[in-house]
């Protein structure tokens, strides 16, 4: 899926679209969300989203990658084009009380906060 043609399928999809509300955005701004709108459902791969998939209930499910590679009876079909990826961050914590926080791996950039 290397240009935003592919997603015209979307608006082919007879069963439906599972996807995230970020999904809901993303269609939106390509002017498509009027159009697949009676048939998109807005769910999370692990809240069912791949499953339904699996089960013919939908066509397409747009998800993170890592959450449709161990789905089964799913394929994955490849990644969006870059813009209209939305990346997740992920952060990492040390709980308030830990007895020896100054301890805890770092990356470089990040500072210790307290509360």
């Amino acid at each position: 899926m290397r240009t935003h043609e592919p997603l015209e399928l979307l608006q082919l999809a007879e069963r439906g679209l599972r996807s995230r509300a970020q999904i809901a955005r993303m269609m939106a701004r390509l002017g498509i969300a009027e159009a697949v709108k009676p048939k998109t459902w807005l769910m999370s791969a692990i809240g069912g989203g791949t499953a339904a998939i699996a089960r013919g209930e939908a066509d397409i499910g747009l998800f993170n990658i890592s959450e449709i590679i161990p789905a089964k009876g799913v394929t994955l079909a490849g990644p969006l084009p870059p813009d209209l990826q939305s990346y997740i961050v992920f952060a990492g914590a040390v709980h308030a009380a830990s007895t020896s926080p100054d301890r805890s791996p770092r990356p470089n950039g990040c500072t210790r906060t307290t509360t």
